[in-house]
């Protein structure tokens, strides 16, 4: 019985003093004034631009093309030889 409860203290004194070392850590990170936390739109609201995001599907698709050519290539190459 008395085993248990010294073991039981220590294990909780262990856990007490963990969770000191991580809020302490939290807090440092926290006070830094080098880290901050954006806050939403800071830079203004969302744009969109459909002709940009045209752009950027059709450079997709050319890319799965190009991977998926380059893959068959190889392919071809390694059962000719």
């Amino acid at each position: 019985m008395v085993r248990e409860t010294l073991s039981f203290i220590f294990v909780h004194s262990l856990v007490t003093l963990f969770g000191y070392i991580i809020w302490y850590k939290f807090r440092l990170i926290l006070d830094n004034s080098r880290i901050r936390v954006p806050y939403p739109f800071q830079w203004g609201p969302p744009t969109f631009h459909a002709g940009e995001a045209f752009a950027m599907m059709a450079v997709s698709f050319v890319s799965l093309i190009e991977v998926r050519f380059k893959k068959f290539l190889f392919a071809v190459t390694t059962l000719n030889t």
